[in-house]
């Protein structure tokens, strides 16, 4: 039975890395044609759907709807912010913890802010020399 040491470990790994990354860019590439067909194929059901007037359609393997997809970014910062604090409309933001700030926080004070959990997991990264 052979052990393998961590330099054969770490060998290992990368080779294996790289096969996954070469099998994925080919996976990726052989997709292609069968992604620009469905991206036509839902182009021609949604002008369908429009000149129909209606919001879904169905035949015997299924139905096609319509399906609005929405994104709100914060093209300006200070305007947005102004706007919730003298409206008072809270709701507006998400608060989420800033994660760069916690951890300088955490090694500056030993000791998080109050009202987090804060949780770290340890995992290993390989790279190539």
């Amino acid at each position: 039975m052979t052990t393998l040491t961590v330099a054969d470990k770490v060998d290992a790994y990368i080779k294996i890395r790289d096969f996954k990354k070469s099998a994925e860019d080919e996976f990726k590439k052989s997709m292609t044609r069968v992604l620009q067909a469905m991206d036509k194929l839902e182009a021609e059901l949604l002008d369908e759907l429009n000149k129909a007037g209606v919001n879904s359609m169905s035949g015997a393997s299924g139905v096609a709807y319509v399906n609005t997809v929405m994104s709100a970014t914060v093209e300006n910062r200070e305007n947005f912010l102004d706007h919730v604090r003298k409206t008072k409309m809270w709701e507006a933001l998400d608060v989420k913890a800033n994660k760069t700030f916690v951890k300088e926080y955490i090694e500056e004070h030993g000791e998080s802010l109050p009202g987090l959990k804060v949780t770290q997991v340890k995992t290993v990264g390989v790279r190539r020399s």
